[in-house]
């Protein structure tokens, strides 16, 4: 890490083989060698989580499971390799990686079907590449995890401390895949708050249990301002946070909001390689308004961009 810092890397990218106190100031991790069954792509949630509150936040899987054709648990099944891809799917850390006799876990040789599944997942994951940038500073800065469990953000609700097979990325998203064969659709919990789903585009009130029948259950809990690939920025209002409240500054090069709790916490993005967009909200048009939720497309590029 030392060196490469030496060498004048700004970005150190290490994955460690092995772990030990204080590897995550480092080096990211995975959870080691995993199977190809439906048993151990459930158990991979409950490892990535208890790493994650333990202090190691980037941290990943061997998706599609890592062992060979000796172990009695392995099933090779597309619907299986889709399903890892998809639980993965905001995991700070994402990659496949197999045993010389595993199963292949390369999404180009799946069946049609499961190979454009497995393309959606991973152009969601680009869509919110910007957010989870976000929070792997956040992280740097105040040690929380990227992904959580539920009960990380929402302590005082009971139901949450029975939830394994769903997870909080960072403060505002929720995500409930499908961990089980022969599945179309899921039972999913959403905690004390209300949420937004980002399919349906419906409002749906917390502390209750729904189904989707997506096959990526998105959920964005209100009070949210989420930036976006696409040049888009995402804002759930809540009672708090109203469109007027929205100031898009072009000259000065700056996204600001006027509520202060949102300018002192939320959506700092800033990376070299990164071009994002400054509009002024009274001469463009490009603001679309979907019940509480307003998805603004930009125009003009800059280099970088701060939300303050």
């Amino acid at each position: 890490f030392e060196g490469f810092r030496k060498a004048g890397r700004s970005e150190v990218f290490i994955l460690s083989r092995a772990g030990y106190a204080g590897i995550q100031r480092y080096a990211s991790i995975w959870t080691g060698d995993n199977t190809p069954s439906w048993d151990d792509l459930r158990l991979q949630l409950k490892l990535v989580l208890g790493l994650s509150i333990s202090g190691v936040p980037y941290v990943g899987i061997d998706i599609g499971g890592f062992q060979g054709r000796g172990f009695y648990e392995i099933e090779n099944s597309p619907e299986l390799l889709m399903r890892y891809y998809q639980l993965a799917l905001f995991f700070p850390f994402y990659r496949s990686h197999k045993a010389t006799d595993g199963i292949d876990s390369e999404p180009l040789n799946l069946p049609s079907f499961y190979k454009e599944k497995v393309k959606e997942a991973i152009n969601i994951r680009y869509k919110f590449l910007p957010y989870l940038y976000y929070l792997v500073k956040e992280s740097n800065l105040y040690g929380h995890p990227i992904v959580r469990p539920l009960f990380y953000e929402f302590q005082d609700d009971e139901s949450c401390y029975y939830i394994d097979d769903e997870y909080m990325v960072g403060k505002f998203l929720l995500y409930a895949p499908i961990v089980y064969p022969n599945q179309e659709k899921r039972r999913v919990y959403l905690p004390n708050a209300k949420w937004f789903d980002y399919w349906s585009n419906e409002i749906l009130e917390g502390k209750s249990w729904v189904y989707s029948s997506y096959d990526l259950p998105i959920y964005i809990k209100e009070g949210s301002i989420i930036l976006l690939e696409d040049n888009e920025l995402l804002v759930f209002g809540n009672g708090e946070i109203r469109y007027d409240d929205i100031v898009i500054k072009s000259e000065e090069k700056r996204i600001s909001f006027s509520n202060k709790f949102y300018v002192k916490r939320l959506y700092w993005i800033e990376r070299d390689d990164i071009k994002k967009v400054i509009v002024n909200k009274e001469k463009d048009k490009s603001f679309e308004r979907k019940n509480n939720l307003f998805i603004i497309h930009i125009g003009e590029e800059v280099k970088d961009i701060h939300l303050i």
